[in-house]
């Protein structure tokens, strides 16, 4: 994956750097939303990460259809994690939505590993 956004930077590189750069701001803006202790503006920053990631060819089908099923059972935001292309996502979600979310993604088949995130 990392090769082929490589491949990718080199044809357009104007583009693959407006993409980093639009990484490199969430991120300063989520752990403003941690430190503020904000789950919402957290989870809005998720999907676009998720979007720009996406972007880059860094998704696949089953990757969309299960953070799309994370959204629509309740999850903050959701998006791909790791390297892209494999089959982990991740989602964020109040404790009172979890289980929902936690079905919704079982019943694609999907393995499910639920942390708590402590503040």
């Amino acid at each position: 994956m990392v090769a082929a956004v490589a491949r990718q930077r080199e044809r357009d590189p104007v583009r693959v750097e407006k993409v980093f750069d639009g990484i490199g701001a969430l991120v300063i803006n989520a752990a403003r939303a941690l430190a503020d202790g904000d789950p919402r503006k957290l989870g809005q920053l998720l999907d676009l990460n998720h979007a720009l990631l996406a972007s880059l060819m860094l998704s696949t089908p089953r990757l969309e259809a299960l953070v799309s099923r994370a959204r629509a059972d309740g999850a903050h935001g959701a998006k791909v994690t790791g390297a892209g292309g494999g089959g982990c996502m991740l989602a964020l979600a109040a404790e009172e939505r979890v289980d929902q979310i936690r079905e919704g993604l079982l019943s694609m088949e999907a393995e499910v590993i639920i942390t708590k995130v402590q503040a």
